[in-house]
């Protein structure tokens, strides 16, 4: 392993457990500031090695769409927040040059063959998380608290939806590192990362796990024994924590068929509200259809008299805050990396499942991060061993 994929690893394994007690924010604010940080140092390294990228349009489509976001952002009702993100967000311009940093270093400095090395440090994190999540449910928090928390588990991620947008990014790894290599440890770590997804009790996440699974099991039909002990630890796993906790995962799961119902019909308090803020977010775009309203810009006049300052769906937030010449650019860089994905299964599965719950949820920055890593991989599969780089001298590790 090079110095390139340990940094990274590094990174990939403690990004997730940062929690940091602070008087403004523990889990936000910390993962921005390590981010900012570490694509810093990343650019040095490739400034320092005098790298030059390769004229691939994936790159060519990355560098214009961050200069359209930039631009979105000095025109946005509020520069500032566009640029370094909301308070307890972080999502702003400044966020997304880093990842486009992070996504260039591993797609180009990474070796293929040390893919999986950097996946299976993102489930062993995962898994820590997952087992931390259990303990909440069951009344033990080992995390720092700063008092803003819900009665659900939130892991370190702060939150019981971004916890589980966490899983259900990550599981897919697990399940296909087991069916793959007929490894237990990651049938156990499947099973944990699905407990914790269950102790969240999102949701959405939880549906787009079934499909994912559904997928999964299409893919995988030849292995229909390893596919049964997987869905018999889910059972076992679901059946177990059903009725703990005042039966709360009860009460959230047994509420799905009410909620999809009732959005099949744009009833407006579907999916807590979801449809109303979908809804108001499209009178915003085409209002600001060109340009949006800015990155972290977002303000949705809610019926209790609350403001909601995300959409709860990835397509729609790019749309509203930068625009449409946006919106189109960020779908093109992911169906190019998608297609080019396909060689590697862990990694289509990954961004498949990461995509399919932003649906319902929000990019944070607890995980866009590992995203954006997993989105470089998939370029990184598919190059040769030395890469795309060129260079004024003779190639050599950082």
């Amino acid at each position: 392993m090079n110095n390139n994929t340990k940094l990274v690893s590094i990174f990939a394994l403690l990004f997730p457990l940062i929690v940091v007690p602070n008087p403004s924010d523990y889990y936000a604010l910390p993962r921005y500031i390590f981010l900012l940080i570490f694509s810093a140092i990343a650019f040095f390294l490739l400034f320092r090695y005098r790298y030059y990228l390769s004229h691939d349009s994936i790159y060519n489509l990355l560098f214009i769409w961050i200069s359209v976001i930039i631009i979105s952002s000095i025109f946005s009702t509020n520069p500032l927040t566009a640029t370094i993100g909301r308070t307890y967000r972080h999502t702003g311009t400044s966020t997304y040059v880093a990842l486009s940093i992070l996504l260039v270093y591993c797609s180009q400095l990474i070796p293929k063959q040390h893919v999986s090395i950097l996946v299976k440090q993102m489930i062993l994190s995962a898994v820590i998380v997952a087992i931390l999540s259990i303990l909440q449910h069951f009344g033990f928090n080992l995390v720092p608290d700063d008092s803003y928390r819900v009665a659900r588990s939130y892991g370190t991620l702060g939150n019981p939806n971004w916890l589980a947008t966490y899983l259900v990014f990550i599981i897919p790894a697990s399940i296909y590192f087991y069916i793959s290599e007929k490894n237990r440890n990651y049938y156990f770590a499947s099973v944990l990362m699905f407990s914790g997804l269950i102790v969240s009790g999102t949701r959405g996440c939880l549906i787009s796990f079934v499909v994912l699974f559904t997928i999964i099991s299409f893919m995988y039909n030849k292995q229909k024994k390893m596919l049964a002990y997987l869905v018999t630890g889910f059972m076992i796993s679901t059946l177990v924590l059903l009725p703990t906790n005042n039966n709360i995962i009860q009460k959230r799961i047994g509420s799905i068929p009410q909620e999809i119902t009732a959005a099949a019909r744009l009833q407006d308090n579907a999916g807590s509200k979801r449809v109303y803020i979908w809804k108001e977010t499209a009178k915003i775009i085409t209002e600001y259809p060109i340009l949006g309203v800015g990155l972290d810009n977002l303000n949705i006049n809610m019926p209790n008299n609350v403001v909601m300052d995300k959409a709860h769906n990835i397509f729609l937030e790019i749309l509203s805050t930068s625009g449409i010449f946006s919106f189109l650019l960020y779908a093109s860089i992911l169906l190019i990396i998608i297609a080019r994905s396909r060689t590697y299964p862990v990694l289509f599965l990954m961004i498949f499942s990461y995509l399919l719950q932003g649906l319902f949820n929000n990019d944070v920055i607890m995980i866009l991060p590992l995203f954006w890593i997993v989105l470089g991989l998939s370029l990184t599969n598919m190059q040769n061993d030395e890469g795309m780089w060129s260079t004024q001298h003779p190639r050599r590790a950082i």
